[in-house]
This record gives structure tokens, sequence and C-alpha cells, in this order.
């Protein structure tokens, strides 16, 4: 990673707070280098105006896997209706995502990396204790949906409901 690109990951990091407004929470800021372009940042800025899936997941967790063949279907469905996925992965490795994505499951969307496992900004700022975990994000960047509200059958309801 470039010092550039340190420095806008640390910039984002500084500017990170969370709000509440009313029943909503915003969604914290954040900066995470695409796994699939290292020179590029996927931050919450460029998300904003979609409504976004968080998804902390990693190759090595079964009930992560298990979701992908859902989690790709809805992607296809409603991605033309403004909605995006972020895959943020705890693998130790982007060559070992990278593979994965090559062999089983090519996840056609975002994809980033939480480098420090659950001892990363990324899993203190969005609650991470456990994996699999998805968020829902709406377009103006409050969070609208967590976890089993994302499961299952469950997760295209969810969806239909923001994406009307």
């Amino acid at each position: 990673m470039t010092a550039f690109m340190r420095t806008l990951l640390l910039l984002s990091l500084l500017l990170a707070v969370s709000y509440s407004a009313g029943a909503q929470t915003a969604a914290p800021g954040f900066a995470v280098v695409s796994l699939d372009d290292s020179s590029a940042l996927i931050t919450d800025a460029l998300l904003k105006g979609k409504v976004y899936l968080v998804d902390f997941w990693a190759t090595w967790c079964p009930p992560c896997v298990e979701e992908l063949p859902e989690l790709t279907r809805l992607y296809e469905k409603y991605r033309g209706r403004n909605f995006e996925i972020l895959s943020l992965s705890f693998d130790n490795s982007r060559e070992h995502v990278r593979r994965f994505r090559a062999k089983r499951f090519s996840m056609p969307w975002l994809h980033g990396l939480v480098e420090l496992g659950f001892g990363d900004y990324l899993a203190d700022v969005f609650h991470v204790k456990n994996i699999p975990r998805q968020i829902l994000i709406d377009s103006a960047g409050f969070i609208d949906a967590e976890d089993d509200e994302l499961r299952g059958a469950q997760l295209e309801k969810t969806l239909e409901k923001y994406l009307r």
C-alpha cells in the first residue's frame, strides 16, 4: 500500500464518527483497499447514494460460504436497483480469497480484506464479534437492518422493503 493510500485510509478512519438520528444509526465511516484493485479505495462516501450490504465473511467459515448462492442470486436480481454488496473477508491472504472466487463463487461485487481480523478497526466500528455478519445500509448512509433480518428468505424480504 502506498503512502498516499495509507494517508487516505488514516484520514477516513479519523473522520469516522457514528451519530444517532432518531431510531436510525449512521453507518460508520470506512475505507478499505479493494481486493480487485490495490490502487483503489472503497469508502462509505463512494457507496453513498446506494443501498448496500456489508457482508463480513471468510472462505474458512462454512455458514458464510453457505450464504453465497443466495447472495449471488439476490445481487443479480437487485443490482439494477441501486444495490451493491461489499464483502469484507477475514481471510489472512488476498490471494486465498482470489483463488476461492476463481474456483467456487465469482462473487461479482466489491471486495476488501479485514486485515487485522477481529482486532481490526472495521470489526470494531461495525461490532463484528463473529461471522457471518451482515449489515444493510441505506442510500443516506444509515443502518437499516442487521444479521437475522438479512439471513435466508428474510434477506429478500428485507431487500424488497428497502429497494422499492
